[in-house]
């Protein structure tokens, strides 16, 4: 359980899934140069209180953090 968010932990599969499908969403979108790698820095920001403004890769990361809030069960993150 993720103490500090209140929702469980997922799994490693369940996040490279997550991380695969959002990236295949952002290059479907219209951001080619989108991967898992950029995704995954997104999370780990996500998972520190980083929010919008803050997350890397500019628009990309505001993109994505919308995608990653919601399914809370999947990434371990929830809206503060």
């Amino acid at each position: 359980m993720n103490q500090r968010k209140g929702v469980p932990a997922p799994s490693n599969r369940e996040l490279l899934r997550g991380y695969e499908a959002i990236s295949k969403s952002l290059r479907e979108f219209g951001y080619p140069d989108v991967n898992m790698e950029m995704i995954e820095e997104i999370h780990r920001a996500m998972q520190h209180g980083r929010r919008e403004h803050d997350l890397p890769h500019g628009s990309i990361g505001m993109f994505a953090q919308s995608q990653i809030l919601e399914h809370p069960d999947i990434f371990g993150v929830k809206d503060e």
